[in-house]
């Protein structure tokens, strides 16, 4: 993880785009930690980092289904090792809390004033590319 970070600061990106994502496959129904209750499926849980132009940098080891995004990437120590690496992270909505500083997530709720609409599009915007590392992870 640490040289794929070092990479993408050599490539003169200021940001990586963090996400996580449900691996499905088939399970006991009695099997309950590797089912995801977001998914309702059993799954394991990757972490990934992508490059913004939506290249594969780096991805975790499978951990249960049942394990939310936020608590995966505080075990892989994902914050720390992007902080220390001198960039920041896009986030969606599941890494709100993680560490507001180093792992940038879209503003919550209804009735958000216009500001926070037009951060949350272009938001959405500088993550989109790197949406397609994680659509290829999934084949």
């Amino acid at each position: 993880m640490r040289e794929a970070l070092r990479r993408a600061k050599r490539a003169g990106w200021a940001f990586v785009i963090l996400d996580g994502t449900l691996i499905r496959m088939q399970r006991h129904r009695l099997d309950r930690p590797c089912y995801s209750g977001k998914h309702r499926h059993h799954g394991m849980n990757l972490q990934a980092i992508a490059s913004p132009t939506g290249e594969l940098l780096w991805v975790s080891g499978a951990m249960r289904g049942s394990i939310h995004d936020t608590a995966a990437a505080r075990i892989w120590l994902l914050p720390r090792f992007i902080r220390e690496s001198g960039l920041f992270a896009l986030g969606d909505k599941g890494y709100r809390g993680l560490d507001d500083e180093t792992v940038v997530t879209p503003f919550w709720g209804r009735g958000k004033p216009a500001w926070q609409k037009e951060q949350n599009r272009l938001h959405a915007r500088l993550r989109g590319p790197g949406e397609r590392a994680f659509a290829q992870l999934k084949q």
